[in-house]
């Protein structure tokens, strides 16, 4: 028996005991609920067997667990009972399109993409990374086509499986140009978030839909509990971009889920990496910055979601512009002469629509004209059109 959160009610225990006295063996196999663990008429061997199996999710152990299971069932049955045992997965590792092929450095997988001819020697290093379903599994049509897109389009792609603070080691061992990172909750830490910041690694939160594609494109039908907040709110808290569905989780021929990917999804994800890896190499003097407030009801406050324009976009551009003290001097010249332009005024209060939006648009195309070098690395100093 196996199943996430695994509880079964008086009757259907008192049914399992049935079957148990009759000599069925019974395990039992639970991800949460621990205290419901149940095994009967095995040997203390045969339940760590199993549970190996298990443990060591992939293909070949899924197989041979079946096999198994068919021996201990029909232990006096003739015929081929031939089964291998548990093949043991690396806690920490890489991997890459073959099934059974499990990379403990990144140096050993750079060695394989080398042998195979996948690797691109002047191409930017992708990290990936999925966050709930283990890849080794076989359901992970979405994943292999990820690390084809990416290969194909000039990129050494190092898929990785790890959590906690091996996850952290390993990303900032890697140290990649991008993380591609199928998100449940957050990446990592704060700490690891800071290095990504002060890197200038890209984070891209792509997600499997744990849906079909009819529920997908159905308008009226939500999506499940959690996905908004684990695959979308959360990763873009910590500065995820591309919260782009990419697969859905459809049934087969066989009855068996298996996830498919969105063909139109999958392209506009890559378009979207592509261009974003593309301005890694742009000057920034060649680059624009387009700011967009989501303006709330009414005509005559210069409101976005709650928050003043003017006083938004004055601090934007502070934090843009900490160190540079011709873009200082300009703002702070803006902010005082402006005539009902202060930064700091109640949210309350009425502006004048004309003194706002000059406020708002000459300040930041003057600040964006003439200043000279910019702080951040991806940070736009060229004129607005």
């Amino acid at each position: 028996m196996y199943g996430r959160g695994l509880f079964l009610n008086e009757a259907q225990v008192a049914e399992l005991e049935k079957a148990a006295a009759k000599g069925v063996p019974i395990f039992t196999n639970s991800l949460r609920n621990f205290n419901f663990i149940v095994n009967y008429n095995l040997s203390e061997e045969q339940i760590k067997g199993l549970e190996s199996y298990y443990q060591n999710a992939c293909r070949q152990n899924y197989r041979n667990v079946l096999r198994y299971m068919r021996e201990l069932a029909t232990p006096y049955k003739w015929g081929d009972h031939d089964f291998d045992p548990p093949f043991h997965l690396p806690k920490n590792m890489y991997y890459h399109l073959e099934y059974g092929q499990y990379f403990e450095t990144e140096g050993q997988l750079t060695e394989y993409l080398q042998k195979n001819h996948l690797y691109h020697e002047n191409g930017r290093k992708v990290g990936l990374l999925s966050g709930v379903t283990f890849p080794t599994e076989g359901n992970r049509a979405h994943v292999d086509t990820l690390i084809s897109r990416l290969t194909q389009a000039g990129f050494n792609v190092y898929p990785m499986t790890s959590s906690g603070k091996a996850r952290e080691k390993m990303i900032r061992s890697l140290h990649p140009d991008a993380m591609v990172y199928l998100p449940m909750g957050r990446l990592g830490n704060d700490s690891l978030i800071q290095w990504l910041y002060q890197e200038n690694t890209l984070l891209f939160m792509p997600y499997p839909l744990m849906q079909s594609h009819e529920e997908w494109t159905d308008a009226n039908k939500p999506v499940i509990g959690g996905t908004l907040t684990a695959r979308v709110v959360i990763p873009e808290i910590d500065g995820a971009i591309a919260p782009l569905c990419i697969s859905t989780l459809n049934e087969n021929k066989e009855g068996y889920f298996i996830y498919t990917p969105e063909p139109e999804r999958i392209n506009s994800f890559m378009d979207l990496f592509t261009r974003q890896m593309r301005l890694r190499e742009m000057p920034n003097r060649e680059k624009r910055v387009a700011i967009c407030y989501f303006k709330t009801p009414g005509k005559d406050a210069l409101l976005a979601s709650g928050m003043e324009v003017a006083p938004s976009i004055y601090n934007f551009l502070n934090k843009i512009f900490p160190y540079c003290k011709q873009a200082t001097a300009m703002l702070s010249g803006v902010a005082n002469n402006s005539p009902g332009a202060a930064p700091y005024r109640s949210v309350t209060s009425l502006y004048l629509w004309g003194s706002s939006v000059s406020f708002a648009h000459v300040s930041y195309c003057r600040v964006l004209s003439q200043t000279g070098s910019p702080v951040f690395k991806n940070v736009s100093c060229a004129p607005l059109a």
